[in-house]
């Protein structure tokens, strides 16, 4: 929680903690994370989004039920995935949740739901004007934190950084922080250096995302590979 405890030190206050990342319900450590924010009194509220492709233990149960800090939780509906081979449990989770009388969301569960499409990421060679252009259609709701665990490098955020968007720290984990210093927070960092960050007017991984001036194209939902994929450095 090292990370946490670094970056409200630096706020005033965070409106909402959103527990995302491939599925949180792998991360074992849940039912403490709950914890400690049920804790931190500049902490809000927190949600969790879940594919329900685990099921919910009794522990997870009793700490959400008992927090009132929880705004929701949101379910990834996919059912309509075509070649889905692991079971879903949304039928155990929604009995757990209504049960517990615990606020949740299906997302993407109408019959004709379709998911955007981030289309390819890299870098696009755009002119500042385009770039700052893209940043200002973009406008990402939220922001990433991310700790150092796993870093090569660790030296520009030693104790983990908060970047301008899930994307941007991807891009971070996948190339080098050096090759996007200046679109994250070093942790580390004085208040002041906060404001400076947010009063940028574009972010180097503003040039790697599809054109946000254009509607974004729609994909089926849940679609899964059939192998698994490499990751590139470009």
């Amino acid at each position: 929680m090292e990370s946490l405890d670094l970056l409200l030190s630096k706020v005033d206050s965070i409106a909402r903690v959103r527990i995302i990342g491939e599925e949180p319900l792998l991360f074992k450590d849940l039912p403490q994370l709950i914890d400690y924010l049920d804790a931190q009194k500049k902490i809000l509220t927190f949600s969790l989004v879940t594919n329900a492709t685990i099921d919910f233990k009794d522990e997870l149960m009793k700490k959400l039920k008992k927090s009132n800090k929880v705004r929701k939780i949101t379910i990834s509906d996919y059912k309509r995935s075509p070649n889905l081979k692991i079971p879903l449990k949304q039928e155990s989770i929604l009995r757990k949740l209504k049960e517990n009388k615990i606020p949740f969301s299906m997302d993407s569960s109408g019959e004709n739901s379709t998911w955007s499409d981030p289309e390819k990421i890299y870098k696009r060679g755009r002119s500042k004007e385009d770039i700052i252009k893209n940043y200002r259609n973009c406008q990402m709701p939220c922001v990433s934190l991310m700790t150092s665990e796993g870093l090569e490098n660790k030296q520009l955020a030693p104790k983990g950084a908060i970047f301008v968007c899930p994307i941007s720290s991807s891009l971070s984990r996948l190339k080098g922080l050096e090759e996007f210093n200046g679109d994250f927070l070093n942790l580390e960092d004085s208040k002041e250096r906060f404001f400076e960050f947010y009063s940028q007017d574009f972010y180097k991984s503003c040039d790697y995302c599809r054109d946000y001036g254009e509607p974004a194209k729609q994909i089926a939902v849940a679609v899964q590979t059939d192998k698994v994929l490499k990751l590139e450095k470009d």
